[in-house]
């Protein structure tokens, strides 16, 4: 019976059902299954598009662990482009380039990785230009020179030297050789050169740019009456950029365009100055903005710009303009749109 009961007692102890120290087991961990992860992670890499300014080509971006982009190469002498978001906000920036002596024009354009820039201001300004552009654009994707007027030209030799170009929009009209001399130096930069006039419209990062003038047929045969104007229009927000265009284009856009004129913000021509504003009351009315700006210099010969500002008074049209500050910015999110001053 005591060799019965021995056996037993070392069964027991042999499969584990007795603690001889003292201490209770650990209890068994349920089993769950892993959850299943399929092996390797095969979620696709998100992904941009690189629009080639002048081919329109299309060239896939990947957005690498770090979160930097890493481009495809692309080939040799093509240019590099922007990533498309025309989701993106947009910018107008309207430079402060003129002088206490004269008047100057340089708008940037900015909407995500997409810069255009608007002519260049007088020479004697380049260097606050290139200074303003230097922590806003790495490139520039479309560069415009509306006209031969050395007030709106003169600083782009200062452009091209520190910034890479894509390409280069004009009406195709030169009356000086300074100005002959600039469009060699771009063509010699090998910088794609479009002529532009009143047919042609552009889409580019989510932004419709419509030229209105020059006309494509019946040159005025005047670098002001001739100036590049255009309209950008970015979702429900839209402005008129009018350069120096004189009261003869005016009237013929206001004819060729009764529609599409109309705009949410309007750039008065000729910096507010009385001699190309002739009939600023009859723009006013067709063009029919909410707001104006005004874009120059403090230089007012005469007090010339009395007439325009009382017009723009009278049909009770905020106006602004970039005389005191370091740049006055449009700022839109393609519905509601601000007005306000940059002072850095």
């Amino acid at each position: 019976m005591r060799r019965i009961f021995v056996l037993i007692v070392f069964g027991l102890l042999l499969f584990g059902c007795i603690n001889l120290g003292g201490e209770e087991p650990a209890p068994a961990t349920p089993y769950e299954p892993a959850e299943e992860t399929g092996g390797v992670d095969e979620t696709p890499a998100e992904t941009g598009t690189v629009v080639e300014i002048g081919e329109t080509q299309e060239t896939s971006v990947v957005q690498e662990p770090s979160g930097e982009t890493a481009e495809t190469q692309l080939p040799q002498g093509e240019t590099k482009g922007y990533i498309y978001e025309p989701n993106a906000d947009m910018y107008i920036y309207f430079i402060n380039v003129g002088t206490s002596e004269i008047q100057g024009d340089a708008i940037l354009v900015e909407k995500g990785d997409f810069h255009m820039l608007v002519d260049a201001g007088p020479e004697e300004s380049s260097s606050q230009l290139v200074k303003f552009l230097s922590s806003r654009v790495d490139d520039i994707d479309v560069l415009v020179s509306t006209h031969d007027d050395p007030e709106h030209y003169g600083g782009m030799s200062a452009v091209l030297d520190n910034y890479a170009v894509e390409e280069f929009w004009y009406s195709g009209n030169t009356f000086t050789e300074d100005y002959k001399d600039l469009i060699s130096k771009i063509e010699n930069k090998n910088i794609p050169v479009k002529i532009i006039d009143s047919t042609d419209s552009f889409d580019l990062n989510g932004i419709n740019i419509q030229i209105f003038n020059p006309p494509a047929e019946g040159s005025f045969e005047s670098a002001d009456v001739d100036a590049v104007a255009m309209k950008l229009t970015d979702r429900a927000f839209s402005i008129l950029l009018t350069s120096d265009i004189m009261p003869g284009s005016q009237q013929k856009m206001l004819n060729e365009f009764p529609d599409e004129i109309k705009c949410k913000v309007f750039q008065v021509p000729w910096h507010g100055l009385g001699r190309g504003n002739t009939q600023i009351s009859l723009v006013l009315s067709k063009v029919n903005p909410e707001s104006a700006v005004m874009s120059g210099s403090s230089a007012d010969p005469e007090n010339n710009r009395y007439t325009v500002t009382e017009q723009l008074n009278i049909k009770k049209i905020p106006t602004y303009n970039n005389f005191e500050g370091t740049a006055l910015r449009v700022g839109t999110d393609g519905v509601v749109y601000s007005i306000d001053t940059v002072y850095n």
